[in-house]
Order: structure tokens, then C-alpha cells, then sequence
């Protein structure tokens, strides 16, 4: 997404974290994140219709304006390999933890292995939005993102797919030549496990403008 943009992030209620070094070595990341659901579920969205598949126009000419989307569209992300190396370069330049740099130091920690930076996941997510739809959409850009949440940890190897659901289309009565379209983004590892979920409105422009 393009220009600056506030992001709401989703933490986990103080209740819910370990109160001693003892506790933070025992506590599972399952227990940690028991709180959260998310309904539907990743299966229940993958499941409905229509369900649009990413286009192959190789001119990348476009081929979606404001008016081709409707609330409740499905739109497949992915798949998507997630390396040990890019995991490391990654946080080595924008998130240098050592659970995000280190097998071993990924082992001893929550996360439970060594685990791509949120960021990543974000950044990994926006290029599967690109290349499902965005590519060949009259995109306008964003002006933020609404909020993100990551669920579970995204481990060297997890292959990532998602689904980006159409929540809500808005003509600008601003700017009459652009509609907003809000997404739900959601991805899933290999397992069907939800690890991050996404919501963020995008400009996107009309095919003709109103009288």
C-alpha cells in the first residue's frame, strides 16, 4: 500500500502473558492467543462462492475497476514458500530479534522456531494482494491500513495462502472518478492454521464517472 498509514495492532491482554521468566518458558503460544477466534473460520472462507482466481494476464493491462467489486467476493492469495534465508534478511535489515535471526534462539522462544517478523508476513502479504488482483485492478493506492493481527507464528518452510475478502465498496462522493473497496485479508500456514489477518480499504478506479 502506498503513503503513510496508522496501524491498529492486535496484542494480547495482559492477563494472558506469563508473569516471571519461569512462566514465559512454560507458557505455550497456543495458550497465549486462546482468546482469540476468528469467525468465520480460513476453511469457511475458502469454502464460499464465487471465488475469484488470480488472473494471468501476462500484459498486466487492466482488468477490474471499482464497479467489478462487490461485498462478499472471495479472491485466492497464494501459495507462497516462506524461506529460512529470506526470513533472516529480512529482520537482519528491519526487525533484528534474535528469534527472527536464529534457529536455535527461534527454539527457545514463544514463537517456537525461527519465525519471520510480522512485518515480513505484512510485506509477503501485500505482494500475494498484487500479483492475485492488484496488478491488473484500476488501484489508486491506500490510505492505511485499519488493522492487523497476527495469530500465529509463520516458521521457516510454512507454506502461506489466504483469501481476501470484500467487506465493503464506497463510490467517493469526493472524488466521483474513485471508489473505496475494503478488504479482509486473511492467511492461513500449510495446516489451515490462521496466522495473520488484515483489514484495509483501497482506492480503486471507476471504468466511467457519473453524470
Amino acid at each position: 500500500m502506498h503513503g503513510l498509514c496508522r496501524v491498529s495492532v492486535s496484542y494480547v491482554p495482559l492477563r494472558w502473558m506469563p508473569t516471571s521468566v519461569t512462566e514465559f518458558a512454560c507458557v505455550s503460544f497456543d495458550k497465549c492467543f486462546a482468546h482469540l477466534h476468528l469467525l468465520p473460520t480460513f476453511a469457511d472462507l475458502q469454502s464460499r462462492q464465487p471465488c475469484l482466481k488470480p488472473l494471468r494476464n501476462s500484459a498486466m493491462s487492466t482488468e477490474r475497476y471499482f464497479e467489478d467489486f462487490s461485498s462478499g467476493e472471495i479472491i485466492t492469495l497464494g501459495p507462497r514458500i516462506v524461506e529460512a534465508g529470506e526470513i533472516v534478511e529480512f529482520a537482519s535489515e528491519f526487525d533484528p530479534q534474535p528469534f527472527h535471526l536464529d534457529e536455535e534462539a527461534g527454539r527457545k522462544s514463544l514463537l517456537g522456531g525461527l519465525a519471520a517478523s510480522g512485518w515480513h508476513t505484512a510485506a509477503l502479504t501485500m505482494r500475494m494482494i498484487y500479483d492475485a488482483f492488484l496488478a491488473q485492478t484500476a488501484s489508486m493506492g491506500s490510505p492505511g491500513i485499519t488493522s492487523v493481527s497476527w495469530r500465529r507464528p509463520v516458521l521457516a518452510g510454512d507454506t502461506l495462502s489466504g483469501v481476501a475478502e470484500v467487506l465493503e465498496t464506497r463510490r467517493s462522493s469526493s472524488r466521483p472518478q474513485m471508489g473505496v473497496v475494503t478488504f479482509r485479508i486473511t492467511l492461513a500456514n500449510q495446516k489451515g492454521e490462521t496466522v495473520m489477518i488484515q483489514e484495509n480499504p483501497i482506492f480503486i478506479g471507476s471504468r466511467e464517472v457519473p453524470a
